[in-house]
């Protein structure tokens, strides 16, 4: 009974499942059925255990779950290793997943998530997802084109499962690494006005909870900005702006006034200098 189930019941969920992946408690469901004939078969309970059931020395009765991640497994591995329409197509949908999911590097290698159910019509996510949750991980040999460079400790490092929630509000912002929210040295966390790139945009309105949150996890407290040593030493160091017009609140009323950021160098040590622009002429 137990053979017939697997070369024929098993093997046509599976192949008519090709397209859809299951998590484990609706692959149990989907094979329920199966379980209860074999059981009346042999004579047991309903209540026994599936571990009976599964036992190679016993039934050896095939877990559909697991069958599903080894199967879909191998395919997400001949599709990566192929050299022609395949595995070009299967990169693009690398690529687009990695914008979509605004990760730092390729999904392959920087994969945190296992909740199946959160990435429904996408194959590559929900199996990623579903080796993840095993602490397995496939490797990618080809050049390392996936990789955005500007920093060493991504945010959603530090975000973890608040991460993908917060995803539209990173991109309009370009904001991938820790690097970006810190002021040059990586030594003080950036307020939310100083957080732009380009000297003549900032960000008005209401703060987001994704900043409120980083600040809070990676400062030391919240009136020095001042970044534990932990993320500092992580962090990649970028001096090379000189005299940029930063937008910088008072902390009277917020008004906004021109201010230098400099750097210097003096007695072996770096500092970073502030300095408010007295007279806006090209040459003061």
């Amino acid at each position: 009974m137990a053979y017939v189930l697997n070369a024929v019941a098993i093997l046509r969920i599976e192949y008519k499942a090709h397209l859809t992946i299951f998590n484990e408690l609706e692959a149990k469901s989907l094979t329920a059925k199966l379980r209860t004939c074999l059981r009346n078969k042999i004579g047991i309970a309903n209540t026994a255990p599936n571990v009976l059931l599964n036992r190679k020395e016993l039934y050896n009765l095939i877990d559909f779950f697991d069958r599903q991640i080894e199967a879909q497994t191998s395919n997400l591995i001949l599709k990566l290793n192929d050299k022609g329409a395949l595995g070009i197509t299967t990169e693009i949908r690398l690529r687009q997943l990695q914008t979509k999911e605004w990760l730092n590097d390729n999904p392959l290698h920087v994969w945190n998530y296992n909740n199946v159910n959160m990435f429904k019509g996408n194959t590559i996510a929900q199996i990623l997802c579903l080796i993840g949750d095993l602490g397995l991980s496939i490797y990618f040999l080809h050049d390392n084109t996936f990789k955005i460079e500007g920093g060493s400790v991504p945010i959603i490092d530090i975000l973890k499962d608040d991460y993908r929630k917060n995803i539209n509000s990173l991109k309009k912002k370009n904001i991938l690494y820790l690097e970006q929210l810190a002021y040059e040295g990586n030594k003080f966390f950036k307020e939310w006005m100083n957080i732009s790139h380009h000297p003549d945009v900032y960000y008005k309105g209401k703060i987001q909870n994704w900043w409120k949150s980083i600040k809070e996890t990676v400062t030391q407290d919240g009136k020095t900005n001042k970044i534990k040593e932990e993320y500092g030493d992580s962090m990649k160091t970028n001096n090379n702006f000189f005299n940029q017009r930063l937008i910088y609140p008072t902390p009277i009323d917020r008004r906004t006034t021109n201010w230098i950021e400099e750097y210097l160098k003096k007695d072996d040590k770096q500092y970073i200098v502030f300095e408010k622009l007295i007279e806006n002429k090209n040459e003061v």
